[in-house]
């Protein structure tokens, strides 16, 4: 990969200007290894990672040292991407995102959003999951590769669906999206279908994976009155035979809702639009039918 020597380089001119209590910090992160599979949820590390990070998160010099650690691990993001099993084109994206994020994390002395660039941030989460190939780009959105559902969401499937269907998500495990904030350049309707395309061959390469499960205020039924522009986002899935629950509203959905629409945001401050989460499970039979049904312009 051509960017690897840069993010060498770039690793090492952060860690020169390191006191050595952070550089300490930078190697037990270093070390400390994520845990691959049974995870729940976009934070859950494994308590090794969450407790080097954390204590990596309490230094003045945050940024910095986070910004040599992930430098130092991408420069293998490739190698890696491709030992967990993907797709050529989902390797392509990986290159491409390679090269954003050392551009990135140049320019992010400062943190990114407001935030330090330290955990659990979202865009350090989103990063150290890219380069330890936990989560891989998919275009319009990245995907978890391997995750699951709690029982909260198991219960409200067996309410709908039936307890052996419910038992069955609860035991198994699937993939996940997210959005990437700092990158949107596909975020429409036919950059979420090629996205659905993508998550169907990653399927087809691993068997034991249920399905893809999502969790958002985008799976809002609202979203056909409200802004439908954005219906696709559940219309899809669910003309595509995903099962879909709902949730609570957090004061997260509520920001991300009205964050980047006035008129979501005039319709929830005048008391007409309250942002609901839900999830949708997109089982992989129903889902790889989907892709089969609809193939991209280039394959068809």
């Amino acid at each position: 990969m051509p960017t690897r020597p840069a993010f060498s380089e770039l690793r090492r001119q952060i860690e020169a200007d390191l006191p050595a209590d952070a550089r300490a910090l930078l190697r037990a992160a270093e070390l400390a290894q994520p845990i691959r599979h049974g995870r729940r949820g976009f934070e859950d590390l494994g308590s090794a990672a969450v407790d080097a990070l954390t204590r990596a998160a309490t230094h003045p010099q945050s940024t910095d040292i986070n910004r040599a650690l992930i430098a130092g691990l991408a420069g293998e993001v490739v190698t890696r991407t491709q030992a967990a099993g993907v797709t050529p084109a989902i390797l392509e994206r990986t290159h491409a995102a390679a090269v954003r994020l050392l551009s990135f994390l140049k320019d992010a002395t400062h943190g990114y959003g407001g935030q330090r660039y330290a955990f659990p941030a979202d865009a350090f989460v989103k990063d150290y999951r890219f380069v330890h190939a936990m989560t891989v780009p998919c275009g319009a959105q990245v995907i978890d590769l391997d995750d699951g559902i709690g029982p909260k969401t198991a219960f409200k499937l067996a309410q709908r669906y039936g307890i052996r269907r419910s038992l069955g998500a609860l035991t198994g495990r699937w993939f996940r999206p997210h959005t990437e904030s700092r990158y949107l350049d596909e975020f429409n309707e036919e950059g979420w279908n090629n996205c659905y395309r993508e998550v169907a061959a990653l399927l087809a390469l691993h068997p034991h994976i249920r399905g893809m499960v999502a969790t958002s205020w985008f799976y809002d039924p609202q979203l056909v009155s409200v802004s439908p522009r954005l219906a696709y986002l559940a219309g899809v899935p669910i003309e595509g035979g995903a099962l879909q629950v709902p949730h609570g509203t957090t004061a997260f959905d509520i920001e991300s809702a009205t964050a980047t629409s006035p008129t979501r945001r005039a319709l929830y401050e005048r008391g007409a639009f309250q942002p609901v989460c839900h999830s949708i499970l997109w089982e992989r039979d129903a889902l790889m039918a989907w892709a089969r049904r609809h193939p991209s312009e280039t394959s068809a």
